[in-house]
């Protein structure tokens, strides 16, 4: 149980924290650097689930970066919060509707965009077994299929 007013007190020291963070990136020489390792590691968070209090809270702490770094940071933070939050959307909607998951299975999906998430370009051949290969199948034709009903829905 937390004392009174030991919450506010928490959040002034976060926001505290937070100007100080961008008044140090203010006089950084090598920003590109800071703003690659900062995407990168900011990936893993979000990839791992790591984020302390999810992808909300990473969008806050992005966001102060913005005016210094950039509508390209921005836009791309943006992006890489956006694809970990529709995952948890088309992964529910595709359990609710895939007649190959099993009782008790657990299946979930993440799709990245390349151009805004720092991934490394490696191929690897990765062999499935049948039953997770047609659940891969299922849901690779549920997104195509959503991904052309967003397109037509554009015009």
């Amino acid at each position: 149980m937390k004392a009174p007013g030991a919450e506010a007190s928490q959040s002034k020291y976060m926001v505290r924290t937070q100007e100080t963070l961008v008044q140090l990136f203010r006089f950084l020489q090598a920003k590109e650097i800071f703003i690659q390792t900062y995407v990168e590691y900011m990936s893993e968070r979000l990839l791992n689930g790591l984020s302390r209090d999810g992808p909300a809270r990473e969008m806050e702490i992005a966001s102060l970066f913005k005016l210094e770094c950039g509508d390209q940071f921005r836009k791309q933070t943006e992006q890489m919060v956006a694809d970990v939050t529709q995952r948890s959307d088309l992964s529910e909607r595709f359990r609710a509707s895939s007649k190959k998951i099993k009782t008790g299975q657990s299946f979930s999906f993440l799709i990245l965009d390349s151009t805004k998430w720092p991934l490394k370009n490696a191929e690897h051949i990765v062999l499935l077994p049948k039953e997770i290969k047609d659940i891969y199948e299922e849901s690779t034709q549920m997104y195509e299929k959503s991904k052309r009903g967003t397109t037509n829905n554009k015009h």
